[in-house]
């Protein structure tokens, strides 16, 4: 989930009924470290709430999904710097698919490494309202990413459901 997606006034429908899902066990709304270092800088007056629900997300996906890593396990971490560089480099490589005539914005190449993170973690689809990402949303999907609005994902959540 991006970042302008923290639904903390529960003013988008959609969201909310993907926040209920997830409550229920039927989805897993995940918040990528990418999105609490957004939030820092977050200067809004609900910044602070809007940190906490974001650090819940995340320590709800992280203490979900994360395993001690056996010795001699292929597994690797980002902290591991071969690991590190490997994303560094696919961090390139998408730039250069998604804007071919020259670089982004730092906003831009912070919502990429967000996606890029999002895509490592095998997550299913990336919620956003962000027209930047949604614009590009045919290029990602070339990379392996679902890009779709709160609407668009929850109609994917209920078709997968109802099938």
């Amino acid at each position: 989930m991006d970042t302008n997606c923290i639904n903390l006034r529960k003013a988008v429908p959609a969201l909310n009924e993907l926040e209920r899902l997830d409550e229920q066990g039927i989805i897993q709304i995940a918040a990528t470290p990418e999105m609490l270092v957004d939030l820092e800088r977050d200067k809004s007056p609900h910044a602070e709430q809007r940190r906490e629900k974001a650090r819940l997300l995340h320590e709800q996906i992280h203490n979900e999904s994360t395993k001690p890593i056996p010795p001699g396990s292929s597994e690797k971490t980002l902290e591991d710097p071969i690991t590190r560089e490997k994303v560094k480099r696919g961090l390139l490589r998408w730039l250069q698919i998604l804007f071919p005539s020259g670089s982004p914005n730092e906003n831009m190449a912070d919502d990429i490494l967000h996606v890029l993170i999002h895509r490592g973690w095998e997550r299913d689809i990336f919620v956003t309202m962000d027209t930047d990402l949604l614009n590009r949303r045919e290029e990602l999907k070339k990379l392996g990413v679902i890009v779709c609005t709160p609407e668009e994902a929850l109609q994917r959540v209920r078709d997968h459901i109802s099938s």
